[in-house]
C-alpha cells in the first residue's frame, strides 16, 4: 500500500534547470545534537500462533462482487469501502478454473539503448497465480524478497513462494493470508473486510531465521496491526512462529490509525519496522512511526518481544519548523518514509548497537535537494525492561530531485482496455463499454525506496522527474552517505550521488542490494517508448552506477484494471492511479545479488482470443496481467 500525505501538492512537477545527469561531488558534513528529545512507548509483539509454507489450491478464477462487478481490488481504503464496505462479508462469488486456450508466443530481443544483462532470471509470481488461489485480482503486487542459506523467498500481494539458490521453484504459490492465519483479504470468503499486504522479508545471518511481515487493516472494526512470522529453524520450508503488534494508536491525533507500507530493516539486536501513520476514518496524517523489536526474543520463539515505538512524525520537527508542526500543518510538514537499513554484516555493534536509516525531504510533493540520515544507538538495550535507545538525525544538502509524474510504456495490444470493461463507473457492470487507450504507469512519489548499510556507507535511491526527455522522463536519484557517529553526535557526508537513466525511456522503483565489499545492484522496472515494462538492473559501487541492463524483457503493456479505472470519472471516482510497484527488492548473498521487480511476463493475446479466454492461455487474468521476475547476478568481477 502506498498513500500520499493528504496535503501534498500532487500536481507539482516543476523542473529544476540545474538537474543534470552527472555524479555530484562530496557534500559538506551536517551535524545534529547528541539525541533528539522525543516520547517513546514500550509495547510488545505477541506470539499468537504457528504456521508453515504450504502450496495452496489453484483452481479458482476471478469472481464477482454482489453488485456484479469484477472482483479486482487495490489497497486504497476509500475504494475498498466503495466496493464492498456496505456488502456482507463473503459477497464475492467464485468459479472454478475452466479449460484454457493457448498462450501467445513470447518476443525476444531489446533496444540498443540498454544492454542485455548477464543475470539469471526466472518468472516469479503473477496475477494469474493470485486469481487462481484467491478468486480475485489485486494491483499493485508489492515486491518482497529475501535470500540466503540456499533459499530465496518471494512475496507479493497476496502470495508467496520459495526457490532454491539456483532459482528453481521449491513450492507453488501459497496464500499469504493463510500463512499468517488471517481471513482472506477484502472479506472475500466471509469474515472481516480487511486490506492486507505490503509484504517484506529478511534473512538474519546471526539468528539464522527468516522474518516475514505484512500489514492488516481491518475495516470491520477500525483496527490495524502488522503480522510478523519468524522461522523456527534455518529453512523457510519449516515451521514459523506468528507474532502480531497492534498499531491502531487510538491516543494519537485522528486515530484510530493504520501504519501504511511497513518497511523492514535489522541490525544485530533488533528488527526495525517503519510505517507512515494515517487515520482510518479522517483526513489526518501523523508521519513516520518506528518500531524497534527485540530480535532475540522473536528468534527464540518467546511469548512476547519488547517493542519500542518512536512517533517520529509527531515528535520530531522537520527543518525550519517548530515542535508540533506535523499536527499544526495538517500533516504537511511531517517526517515520513524513514527507511531502516539492513546490512550484509549486521551493522555496527559500537555505542551499544547502531541502526542507520535514510529519508528524503520533499514534504510538499514538488522538489527538494536534501536528504536525512538517522541513527539509533544503544539498540542492545531493547532486551531490558527499560530500553534506552537514542535517536539522532542529520540533514544533508544533496543533488536535486523532483516529484515524479507517470512513466511511459511502449504501445502494444491491450485486450482489457479494448474491451471497455472499465470505461464507466468501475464497480458496476458497464452498460456501454467504450474501448480505452493505453495508459501510463504510476511512479508514486520521491520517497527513499529502501536503504542498505554496507562497507561504511548507507545507500538509497528514489524516483525523480528528469528535465530533458531524451535523458528519460523518469529517472533514479541514488545516494551513498558516509555517517560519522560518536557519543556526542551524528555528522555525515554524501560520498557519492548521481542519476541513473535509460536514454529516451524511464526507470522506476529502485531498490539497492549491496555485498559486504560495497559492490551491488540497483533493481528497478524499465519502461518507455521502446520498452514494455521490463525487469532491469545496473551495477553500483563507490564509483557510481553502471549502464542499464535488461534482466527479463517485458512482453506487453501493462493492461490491468487500474490503467482504466476512474479515468472517465464516476460516482466513486478518485484520482487516476495506474498502479505499479509499489517497490522492487534486492539483497546480497555473498557476492551474488538476488533482485526482483514487476514486469509483464507474457504477450497479451488478441481481442478475439480474450473474448473467448480472458486468461490468454493461463498467462493473465480478466482484470490484470502483471508478473514478477526473480533474478540473480554475480558482482565479484
Amino acid at each position: 500500500m502506498r498513500l500520499t500525505r493528504l496535503c501534498t501538492a500532487l500536481g507539482g512537477l516543476a523542473l529544476l534547470a540545474s538537474l543534470i545527469v552527472v555524479t555530484a561531488a562530496v557534500t559538506p558534513a551536517a551535524t545534529t545534537i547528541a539525541n533528539i528529545s522525543k516520547s517513546q512507548r514500550l509495547e510488545h509483539a505477541t506470539l499468537v500462533g504457528h504456521s508453515a509454507l504450504k502450496p495452496s489450491a489453484t483452481n479458482l478464477t476471478e469472481g464477482v462482487t454482489s453488485g456484479g462487478a469484477p472482483a479486482a481490488f487495490t489497497d486504497d481504503v476509500n475504494l475498498v469501502r466503495s466496493m464492498i464496505g456496505s456488502s456482507p462479508p463473503g459477497s464475492v462469488t467464485f468459479a472454478h478454473a475452466a479449460a484454457k486456450g493457448s498462450a501467445p508466443a513470447a518476443s525476444e530481443g531489446s533496444s540498443s539503448d540498454v544492454q542485455e544483462g548477464s543475470s539469471q532470471s526466472v518468472k516469479g509470481l503473477n496475477a494469474h497465480d493470485l486469481a487462481a488461489t484467491h478468486g480475485f485480482a489485486v494491483e499493485p503486487p508489492d515486491q518482497g524478497l529475501c535470500a540466503s542459506n540456499g533459499y530465496v523467498v518471494e512475496m507479493v500481494n497476496l502470495n508467496l513462494q520459495v526457490f532454491d539458490a539456483n532459482l528453481k521453484a521449491l513450492s507453488g504459490p501459497m496464500v499469504l493470508e493463510t500463512f499468517f492465519k488471517e481471513g482472506i483479504a477484502f472479506g472475500a470468503r466471509g469474515g472481516d473486510v480487511t486490506v492486507q499486504g505490503d509484504p517484506r522479508c529478511y534473512w538474519d545471518a546471526n539468528t539464522k531465521r527468516w522474518f516475514l511481515s505484512q500489514l492488516v487493516l481491518d475495516l470491520s472494526n477500525n483496527t490495524s496491526r502488522f503480522d510478523l512470522a519468524v522461522s523456527e529453524k534455518s529453512s523457510p520450508l519449516g515451521e514459523f512462529n506468528l507474532y502480531t503488534l497492534d498499531n491502531t494508536d487510538n491516543s494519537n491525533p485522528g486515530c484510530p490509525c493504520f501504519g501504511d507500507q511497513p518497511t523492514m530493516g535489522a541490525n544485530r539486536d533488533a528488527i526495525f519496522i517503519s510505517t507512515n501513520e494515517f487515520s482510518i476514518n479522517a483526513p489526518v496524517f501523523n508521519g513516520a512511526v518506528l518500531y524497534t523489536i527485540d530480535k532475540k526474543a522473536l528468534a527464540n520463539g518467546e511469548d512476547s518481544a519488547n517493542t519500542l515505538v518512536d512517533f517520529i512524525g509527531l515528535d520530531v520537527p522537520t527543518p525550519g519548523q517548530a515542535p508540533g508542526s506535523c499536527t499544526a500543518t495538517f500533516g504537511l510538514f511531517c517526517w515520513a518514509s524513514i527507511r531502516p537499513t539492513s546490512s550484509p554484516t549486521s551493522g555496527e555493534q559500537r555505542l551499544g548497537g547502531v541502526e542507520y536509516l535514510l529519508s528524503s525531504l520533499d514534504f510538499d510533493g514538488t522538489k527538494d535537494n536534501r536528504i536525512a540520515i538517522w541513527a539509533l544507538t544503544n539498540t542492545s538495550s531493547i532486551r531490558s525492561d527499560s530500553p534506552a535507545i537514542g535517536l539522532r538525525e542529520a540533514t544533508l544538502a544533496s543533488e536535486n530531485y523532483v516529484f515524479p509524474g507517470f512513466a511511459r510504456q511502449m504501445a502494444g495490444p491491450i485486450p482489457l482496455g479494448d474491451s471497455g470493461w472499465y470505461s464507466c463507473e468501475p464497480h458496476i457492470p458497464c452498460p456501454t463499454p467504450t474501448p480505452q487507450t493505453e495508459g501510463p504507469i504510476q511512479t508514486n512519489d520521491d520517497q527513499i525506496q529502501s536503504a542498505v548499510y554496507a562497507a561504511g556507507l548507507v545507500w538509497g535511491g528514489l524516483n525523480t522527474t528528469m528535465p530533458i526527455v531524451s535523458q528519460g522522463k523518469i529517472g533514479i536519484a541514488y545516494f551513498a552517505v558516509s555517517p560519522h557517529l560518536t557519543s556526542s553526535g551524528l555528522t555525515a557526508t554524501i560520498a557519492k550521488q548521481g542519476y541513473l537513466v535509460a536514454p529516451g525511456n524511464d526507470v522506476e522503483f529502485p531498490s539497492i542490494g549491496m555485498d559486504s565489499q560495497g559492490h551491488g545492484v540497483i533493481s528497478f522496472t524499465l519502461s518507455g517508448p521502446k520498452y514494455f515494462p521490463t525487469s532491469a538492473y545496473a551495477t553500483i559501487d563507490r564509483s557510481g552506477a553502471g549502464e542499464v541492463k535488461v534482466a527479463a524483457l517485458g512482453q506487453s503493456p501493462q493492461d490491468g484494471f487500474t490503467e482504466y479505472e476512474f479515468r472517465n470519472g464516476g460516482i466513486h471516482a478518485g484520482p487516476f492511479r495506474p498502479r505499479w510497484g509499489d517497490y522492487s527488492a534486492a539483497v546480497a548473498v555473498g557476492q551474488t545479488i538476488y533482485f526482483a521487480a514487476e514486469y509483464i511476463q507474457y504477450p497479451n493475446c488478441s481481442d478475439a482470443a480474450f473474448k473467448l479466454d480472458t486468461t490468454c492461455g493461463g498467462t493473465r487474468t480478466r482484470a490484470a496481467n502483471w508478473g514478477t521476475a526473480v533474478n540473480k547476478v554475480d558482482v565479484s568481477g
